[in-house]
């Protein structure tokens, strides 16, 4: 079963969706083929006037540059002219003379006679000032036409201002004008257009029109007259082409010849090129003229047709995979199966969207359930009411999606709503974010900035640089959130305090604050000699202890305190016992006796070896000596050859003798075997052993026999054959065992005679006389003696190799006599073997000791190295006995500095009392107090902190430094891990544009010669790929067709804001990313273009056509009556609400709060002070009339009064710095009259400067003002029904709610004129009965004793008073943010609160740990919170209150401020009262009239 992504069912239904609002794009763009019908038209060539026009102005260049040229108003006219001159002729320059009016001087029902003196006069009056006015019309027709231009292009610039998304100027040329080509009026429309911007130069005033930067001519035939007969589109393509190659702008020369070309190839009807650039006559038909001109109106939907298109066309191409966003729109998709299908199509996990998201600006609760459910869903729709920080909200999205790596597109209707978003970014991250809100400068600056500073980041980047770097920011944030933790956990356990039951805060002190310092203060006579801080629970030192560091504080020396710096270790564990440590100095200083020179020389080589080399010496010599006296008991001939031996003289015979002993070992063992046998032979020789051994060894095999005469064997031949004549006792030899041991007996003889042979050559002779036994046993003798000299020898090698190895200057034993010489040497060896092992066991103890005493020294730790290295006994018993006496002094001054050690850290002037008076006998006694005087001193010093001054504002400062460090941190962050996931997410074509832009655009700014143009062209290629690698984006939704391509997942998350601004057609949203957050609000208008009234059967009938299989109640969803919002919020469900409301005073938001959203009413949080401008102001305009109806409604009355007011607001010192906005509750056209008559009165600048908008609901969703003005429009003579459907409610609720400190409305009808369920009714009743007062009336007579409402107690009663007593205005009990405050003091611009801590809390610790995150919150909307608390204010009142004094000082609060402020607003009011009535008078005096004569 295949995934739903690529289900071709579902692909097919929403392919059929796109259809289907493609079909609704295109049913509602319709091309405007009359140039009259846009929305202004400035002809730029007309007869009396000169222009300053650029024709060779290319895109980014000034095409054109009007000058702020004035005009005056005609000369005064005279008083006696008065009625007899034409108003509007007067003021009509283009008249060549005036005529007095003698009619109009008379009314017909006047009695007044005609007075010839005063006709007179009247003549003379008007001939002097006709010239005079005939001077300002000569001058006024000359300016008029400049003045003219000047007006109509601000007035362009003001359409561009307030409506950016939904309007554009082009310059245009190339006028055709047809009859019949389309509609019933023909077609007088211009084909060449360049979109273009009007700016202001804030040198001059001069008016800037200029071709916006990146923009180029365009052909606009195909859009049109496609479907017309009379067309031919088969060359707009390359005459696109061509015009674009051939002129910069539609003033280009090249234009003339593109349209001559362009007339014969794609018109189906001749028409005449002229050249002229005039606007053309009435009657011109089938005509195509330059006429160039600058046209104001409304954008096309062309590209989003084009948009949807495309979009259809990828779905057709196989392999397509279907977009979620779309999908479920089409198919009901349940949560978790729209988060596996993210999950299988590669959008980011709920946990790395959800995980600790990283706000930099302050958030709130409703900004991480956002994310949160983002994380678990495709979708969240936000519920934004009014001024509720959406694009704060927003901002923190962006910031903490771009650190998870996401890319997000944030779009609006709008542009007004988007345009600080990137502000509202960490300075570091606004690179990443390419922010196009002015759509008359397309965002190309911006785009180039954030392509050339990630090109700039890529080429430097280093992954493990920027790892290190966010974790060790992670690292610091992750700490400022625990110390955040605790500073609120601290601010929390002091606010507790006050009611808190504490178990001890010190011994025998526990309850509540005020119960621990009765106690305290009762005690303090007895206890108060124990002097503070003391900074431990528990004394440290008991009495005796005391007792002990007084002694020793008495007994103090200078010497004794030195001793703390010395080292002097126990002995113990360094030392021998003393008898040993006597023997070892003993051995240690023992002489070595020499009695031969050849121990001197063997001691003289063995000085400075090891003992053990020593000792292994010294045991060879005791062996050479053993074996030399081995052989001196010898024979002088065995001495002989010792000498010879061991002088090397006969090495190679003494060499010979090692096969000796086994010679005689072989005769002795013949000599056993044969034992008492009587062996005779008469033949001796070794052939005779070897032949009768050869016979032995045969007949003991068997083998072969003894034969007498026959068959003897070849054995007994050889043996016969020698002669032996051999008998064993007496007989022949003839059997095998007689045969043997005739053969041992000729091998014991073969062996004595070799070993003799080899003795006789070193001169040791050898009695071969006697029995064969006798001769063996002789040798034996001698093989022994010969053994003693081979040992010397031995004993002589092995002590001259131990010798050598030592020195190459040992001596050499060559005789017996040198050996017994060297081993002489044995006992000096032995002596000096001690005599060193001493010396070296005692240089060991002298380190030991020497290590130890040199890290503290000593003169006793000296004396005693010095004894043990003189290994002198008496100097070592003398130094012993004052070491120990050292010690002592040591052991001393070491508990004295422990004892000072424990005391003086946790209670330092204790310690310093005890020193300065430990002889006193006072001592005595308090040392058994001083577990109670400490315990008493330490619930001092905790009262003394619990009411330390000012110990609020340091945790409030702390933790406010905490909150901007984690703001900092976070932001840092944020900005750290969105550069490293952008930089390590380029892919090879992104790296390869961004590098070549970056090439491309420094050859340029190198200048590059004639290859500068080649260079712009190919870094404008790079830019298209490489502006893939800006990971978000800002920009309305009419841009968004402009700048973003149309490929599925170009983002991961969308976000829109005003979407309830957004119709359906918008969708196509969908398509880029898998998740989108919508940020809207259904109370707000419905989407401008929308009708929101009339018949809906077309769009029915489509949605049967193409979505017949979506039920009814879906496809009710999908009509031009919904949002965006509302078609989200029926797919997502759940909706996240923001709440608190920034924007405006309270009064101004209170009737929308009410009326719109009382089921959960908005909270304002805004700060506020006394002097601020009334927030709610109406002017009632009597005798208005009206013309019109519904968008042509028109008051000119009520207009005229609002205007009236504004001016003398501009120059009113309380509204410097404001900005106005005007906004009129019904019909266009009374807009237009607000704005006419403001254009003449208010200059440019101003209009600027104040930022001056005049529009309807609609136009100021998004946007906000410091004062608005509100026209009602209706008038009392007129017949108007009731507003009260949804459409009206939505407009209502914008228009009062953008103003942020004054909302004035401008009414012609009163309240008992309206309608109950009036809308109108509702808002003027409110305003009419709203308290303009910044601060509610203070409560009187407040008993200091006796609790009253609604204070909660005496405390708070207590505090008001001593506040209202100084002439501050101070309330009770003042609810804000869902939070009450005990007391707010209000001055002149600031509110202070003043919470009072009593006795008790009435709340829950979770609603005490909500208020308290509620205050940070109110402290971040500008209120600052004072505390007071009940222990505190009772110990000591005036202390408790000091700070707050000074706090009021600080915020500028000043006694009697909102008394002043209402007294000066009750003098305005009244002095506004009468200059109405005064007014009111002069319109209804009679006027002055001459006489007839």
């Amino acid at each position: 079963m295949s995934s739903p992504e690529n289900d071709a069912e579902l692909a097919g239904r929403v392919q059929r969706l796109l259809q289907f609002l493609r079909e609704i794009v295109r049913a509602r763009t319709k091309p405007v083929l009359r140039v009259d019908q846009h929305e202004q038209v400035e002809w730029l060539h007309q007869d009396g006037r000169t222009i300053q026009l650029d024709s060779d102005a290319a895109q980014g260049d000034i095409v054109l540059r009007v000058p702020l040229i004035g005009v005056e108003d005609p000369p005064e006219l005279p008083t006696v002219l008065a009625g007899w001159v034409d108003a509007s002729a007067r003021s009509d320059s283009s008249r060549s003379d005036l005529e007095l009016n003698a009619s109009d001087a008379y009314a017909e029902d006047s009695d007044e006679e005609y007075d010839v003196r005063r006709a007179y006069d009247v003549r003379q009056a008007f001939d002097a000032y006709v010239p005079r006015w005939q001077a300002w019309a000569k001058a006024d027709r000359e300016r008029r036409p400049h003045a003219d231009l000047y007006q109509s292009l601000q007035r362009m610039l003001q359409e561009l201002n307030a409506r950016p998304e939904s309007i554009e100027l082009v310059l245009a040329s190339g006028l055709l004008t047809l009859a019949g080509a389309g509609p019933v009026d023909g077609a007088q429309t211009h084909l060449v257009t360049q979109s273009a911007s009007i700016h202001r130069d804030p040198r001059t005033g001069d008016l800037l029109v200029r071709l916006i930067a990146g923009s180029q001519p365009r052909l606009e035939d195909s859009q049109l007259f496609t479907g017309l007969d009379i067309y031919d589109s088969a060359h707009a393509m390359p005459l696109q082409k061509q015009l674009q190659d051939t002129a910069a702008s539609p003033l280009s020369d090249g234009v003339r010849a593109l349209l001559a070309e362009w007339a014969p190839k794609s018109l189906m009807t001749p028409v005449t090129v002229r050249d002229g650039v005039r606007p053309p006559d009435a009657d011109a038909d089938g005509t195509l003229t330059l006429s160039p001109a600058l046209v104001l109106r409304k954008r096309s939907a062309f590209a989003l047709v084009e948009y949807y298109e495309q979009m259809i066309s990828h779905l057709e191409r196989d392999g397509a995979t279907v977009p979620l966003g779309l999908a479920q729109l089409v198919e009901a998709i349940e949560p978790a199966d729209r988060l596996s299908w993210l999950e299988r199509t590669g959008a980011a996990t709920s946990s790395t969207l959800a995980e600790d998201p990283l706000f930099p600006l302050p958030a709130n609760a409703e900004q991480s359930q956002i994310i949160e459910r983002l994380g678990g869903d495709s979708g969240v729709v936000v519920e934004g009411p009014p001024g509720t920080g959406k694009t704060h909200t927003i901002a923190n999205l962006v910031s903490a999606l771009l650190a998870r790596g996401q890319r997000v597109l944030v779009t609006s209707e709008k542009a007004q709503a988007l345009r600080v978003l990137r502000d509202k970014l960490p300075p570091e991250m606004q690179e990443l974010c390419v922010s196009i809100t002015d759509l008359s400068r397309g965002g190309s600056d911006e785009l180039t900035r954030s392509v050339a500073t990630i090109a700039e980041r890529k080429s430097s980047f280093n992954p493990h640089g920027e790892g290190q770097k966010i974790a060790d920011l992670r690292a610091q944030r992750d700490e400022a959130v625990q110390k955040r933790a605790v500073v609120l956990e601290q601010v929390k356990a002091l606010r507790e305090s006050e009611t808190y039951l504490h178990d001890a805060v010190a011994d025998g002190y526990e309850g509540t604050a005020a119960t621990i310092v009765r106690k305290v203060m009762g005690l303090q006579d007895a206890f108060e000699w124990l002097p503070g801080p003391l900074l431990s629970e528990q004394p440290p030192l008991t009495g005796t202890e005391v007792e002990t560091l007084r002694r020793l504080s008495v007994t103090a020396s200078p010497e004794r305190a030195r001793r703390s710096r010395q080292t002097l270790p126990v002995l113990d564990s360094l030392l021998p016992n003393r008898a040993e440590l006597e023997r070892l100095c003993s051995r240690a200083s023992t002489s070595i006796p020499i009695d031969t020179p050849q121990s001197a020389h063997l001691l003289e080589v063995l000085g400075g070896v090891d003992p053990e080399t020593a000792y292994t010496v010294r045991r060879h010599c005791k062996e050479l000596q053993a074996r030399a006296h081995d052989v001196l008991d010898l024979d002088g001939q065995f001495q002989g050859l010792a000498d010879t031996v061991l002088s090397g003289r006969a090495t190679h015979l003494w060499g010979r003798l090692d096969a000796l002993p086994a010679i005689v070992e072989a005769a002795a063992a013949a000599d056993r075997y044969i034992g008492a046998h009587d062996v005779q032979c008469a033949v001796m020789t070794r052939p005779a052993l070897q032949a009768v051994g050869a016979l032995a060894v045969a007949m003991e095999s068997g083998a072969v026999e003894w034969k007498a005469r026959f068959r003897r064997s070849e054995e007994q031949k050889a043996v016969e054959e020698l002669g032996l004549d051999a008998t064993v006792d007496g007989a022949p030899a003839t059997t095998a065992a007689t045969v043997r041991l005739v053969t041992e007996h000729l091998r014991a003889h073969d062996a004595a005679q070799t070993a003799a042979t080899l003795l006789a050559d070193l001169r040791i002779p050898v009695d071969m006389n006697g029995s064969r036994a006798v001769q063996v046993d002789s040798l034996n003798m001698i093989v022994g003696r010969v053994a003693r000299v081979r040992a010397l020898l031995v004993s002589r090698d092995a002590l001259a190799r131990e010798l050598f190895a030592l020195s190459p200057n040992a001596p050499r034993i060559r005789t017996l006599a040198d050996a017994v010489a060297v081993a002489g040497a044995a006992e000096a060896i032995t002596t000096r073997a001690d005599v060193d092992s001493a010396r070296a066991e005692l240089d060991a103890i002298v380190s030991a000791v020497s290590t130890e005493v040199d890290a503290g020294p000593s003169p006793e730790g000296t004396a005693l190295v010095a004894a043990l290295d003189q290994a002198d006994n008496a100097a070592l018993s003398d130094a012993l006995s004052r070491y120990a006496i050292a010690r002592v002094e040591q052991q001393d001054q070491r508990l004295f500095d422990e004892l000072s050690d424990k005391l003086s850290p946790v209670a330092p002037a204790l310690y310093e009392l005890v020193r300065r008076t430990a002889a006193l006998t006072e001592w005595d006694e308090m040392s058994w107090q001083m577990s109670e005087a400490w315990a008493w001193r330490r619930a001092r010093q905790w009262v003394t902190e619990q009411h330390r001054a000012g110990r609020e504002q340091e945790l409030e400062a702390e933790l406010n430094a905490v909150d901007a460090d984690l703001a900092h941190l976070t932001a840092r962050l944020a900005a750290a891990t969105a550069w490293r996931d952008c930089l390590e997410h380029l892919t090879a074509d992104q790296v390869r544009a961004l590098q070549t832009y970056r090439e491309h655009i420094s050859s340029i700014g190198a200048g590059a010669g004639k290859y500068a143009e080649k260079y712009r062209s190919a870094a404008r290629s790079a830019m298209g790929e490489a502006q893939g690698a800006v990971p978000a984006w800002v920009m309305p939704l009419q841009q968004v067709l402009a700048s973003i391509p149309p490929v599925p997942g170009s983002f991961d998350v969308v976000i829109v804001d005003e979407a309830s601004q957004a119709d359906i057609t918008n969708l196509f949203l969908l398509w880029l990313a898998p998740r989108v957050i919508v940020v809207g609000d259904d109370k707000q208008c419905a989407p401008a273009d929308i009708p929101t009234t009339g018949t809906l059967d077309d769009v029915f009938t489509r949605l049967d056509a193409y979505l017949p299989d979506l039920p009814e109640y879906v496809q009710a969803t999908l009509t031009p009556r919904s949002s965006l919002f509302s078609i989200l919020r029926t797919s997502f469900g759940q909706v996240v609400r923001l709440r608190e409301h920034f924007r405006s005073m309270p009064e101004i938001i209170n009737w929308s709060s009410t009326q719109f959203y009382g089921e959960l009413p908005l909270v304002p949080v805004r700060q506020f002070g006394a002097d601020r401008l009334p927030p709610l102001k109406h002017t009632y305009v009597s005798d208005a009339t009206v013309a019109g109806k519904d968008a042509t409604l028109t008051n000119h009355v009520e207009a005229a009064a609002l205007v009236d007011q504004l001016i003398e607001c501009l120059v009113d010192p309380r509204y410097d710095g404001k900005t106005f906005g005007i906004v009129v509750l019904q019909g266009q056209s009374q807009v237009d009259a607000i704005r006419t008559e403001l254009v003449k009165r208010i200059g440019i600048e101003q209009w600027e400067q104040r930022r001056l908008r005049v529009g309807t609901p609609p136009d100021f969703q998004g946007d906000e003002r410091s004062v608005v003005f509100l026209s009602m429009v209706v008038g009392p003579e007129q017949n108007f029904a009731p507003l009260t459907a949804n459409q009206y409610k939505r407009r209502f609720n914008v228009a009062a709610s953008r103003a942020q400190d004054q909302l004035w409305l401008f009414h012609s009808v009163t309240v008992d004129e309206l309608k109950r369920a009036d809308l109108r009714n509702s808002l003027l009743s409110y305003m009419m009965s709203t308290s303009p007062a910044p601060a509610d009336p203070m409560p009187q007579d407040v008993d200091r004793d006796v609790r009253i409402p609604p204070f909660d107690n005496l405390l708070e009663q207590r505090v008001f008073n001593d506040i209202a007593e100084r002439g501050y205005h101070v309330n009770s009990q003042v609810e804000v943010n869902n939070r009450r405050i005990d007391l707010v003091v209000t001055g002149g611009t600031m509110r202070l609160a003043v919470e009072c801590d009593g006795d008790a809390f009435s709340t829950t610790p979770e609603q005490r740990i909500a208020d308290l995150e509620r205050e940070q919150e109110l402290k971040r909307c500008g209120w600052t919170f004072w505390r007071v608390r009940e222990s505190e204010y009772y110990l000591d009142p005036k202390a408790a209150l000091s700070s707050l004094w000074d706090a009021l000082d600080n915020l500028g609060i000043a006694p009697h401020a909102v008394d002043h402020a209402i007294a000066i607003e009750a003098a305005a009011t009244e002095r506004a009262a009468r200059d109405a009535a005064a007014s009111e008078r002069g319109k209804h005096a009679a006027p002055v009239s001459a006489a007839r004569p």
